[in-house]
């Protein structure tokens, strides 16, 4: 592939929701950013589902920002509105999202591939096909500069600022030592595809607080022919199974130790070959700005997904990271101390998604709270909008 021109002002290092929310506006302003994306999007493969993300109110009212046409887009599966939730006591309930909030239900790979388009469409240049090996210092220990690639005809690009919105499996967090264990958030996830799981209520999401190593068991109809659900539990549990390898064995086993009741619903299910695990899910960053390299998104570190806003965190940190960045040029400073704002920003991100995640945990650790929020309706709509309400922006 042949570059229109060999270097750029910004460098963007994965074209996920982070990496395109931060390159569109900066190209908006007229910087030349290039963004280097691993997938080519040649063709539909199993993994375009991602873990089966929904998009919360807070990262539509982001998307809305952005710009991004999203009525009827190709990438939105099923809407739900309605939260069906099984209590450790037995009691169901069903919650009516407040307003007319919704989530919308993805399939990310298609997702993404919009994004990336949209993106150039406003200017950026996307390599896709393209993996980042490493950064290119202007000396030891220096300055970030630039980027390099393997696998391609390009081996290196030279810019002012790096970005790097490669999320959790970033290449940069350990070749920089900047990955740390998050040691409050110890916790498993499997996430399992099938494409029918009998008794499951088109535009409801599930919700069962199954009791065992704080489990829980999260899931929906994304569309049809296509079911999404995730047994999150402490990581302690993963010690009872050493044995099995495979994220739905280790699902069933798990949810037959905690729910025996529930496993004839999902061996009678038809499992989609798709599956996915990981594990500790939680870990921070050290240093989110270095001079002349900025991480967003998921890079930045990671909690769990069980508040469903991790596309939300990647676009809000995203708009951070494009005003900073911004800024940096207009004052022709790209130290770690010109993005000082960026970082105090994004600290207040982490604290809110942090302290988002320890109420959910907080209410599932709990067996007199568990049952007082299953019993108590307003309670439980109080805990339901504070998770689901868009927040304000946080401004820098």
């Amino acid at each position: 592939m042949k570059l229109t021109a060999p270097d750029a002002e910004v460098v963007i290092i994965g074209g996920g929701p982070a990496g395109a929310a931060t390159a569109t506006p900066l190209a908006q302003a007229g910087r030349k950013v290039i963004i280097c994306e691993a997938r080519d999007f040649r063709q539909s493969q199993p993994n375009n589902l991602g873990t089966g993300e929904v998009l919360s109110p807070g990262a539509q009212v982001e998307l809305e920002k952005l710009g991004l046409p999203c009525q009827g887009a190709a990438w939105r599966l099923d809407d739900f509105d309605r939260l069906r939730q099984y209590w450790t006591t037995g009691q169901t309930t069903v919650q009516r999202l407040p307003g007319k909030l919704r989530y919308w239900q993805t399939e990310r790979g298609e997702f993404d591939r919009c994004l990336l388009d949209f993106a150039a469409a406003k200017g950026v240049e996307v390599l896709k096909g393209h993996r980042v090996s490493g950064v290119v210092h202007a000396i030891e220990q220096g300055p970030v500069t630039g980027v390099t690639l393997q696998g391609s005809s390009i081996t290196e690009l030279r810019s002012r600022v790096v970005v790097d919105a490669s999320g959790r499996r970033s290449p940069l967090l350990a070749r920089l030592n900047l990955k740390e264990p998050e040691t409050e958030f110890q916790r498993m996830a499997l996430v399992c595809f099938f494409s029918e799981v009998p008794q499951t209520i088109a535009g409801e999401w599930e919700q069962h607080f199954l009791g065992r190593g704080n489990t829980t068991l999260n899931g929906s109809r994304m569309r049809d022919g296509l079911y999404r659900f995730t047994l999150e539990t402490d990581i302690t549990m993963r010690e009872q199974f050493k044995h099995l390898h495979r994220p739905l064995d280790l699902f069933l086993a798990i949810l037959e130790l905690v729910r025996p009741a529930l496993v004839a619903r999902f061996t009678q299910a038809t499992p989609l070959s798709y599956a996915t695990a990981f594990t500790p899910v939680g870990y921070r960053v050290s240093r989110p700005v270095q001079a002349g390299l900025v991480l967003v998104g998921d890079t930045t570190g990671y909690l769990d997904p069980a508040t469903g806003q991790g596309i939300e965190f990647a676009l809000r940190t995203a708009r951070l990271a494009g005003r900073a960045i911004e800024e940096a040029f207009k004052k022709g400073d790209f130290s770690a101390e010109a993005f000082t704002l960026y970082q105090v920003g994004l600290e207040k991100e982490i604290a809110r998604a942090r302290r988002d995640l320890r109420l959910y945990l907080r209410l599932t650790r709990r067996e007199r709270l568990l049952r007082t929020l299953g019993q108590i309706g307003p309670l439980r709509a109080i805990a339901v909008r504070r998770l689901v309400r868009p927040r304000p922006a946080i401004k820098i």
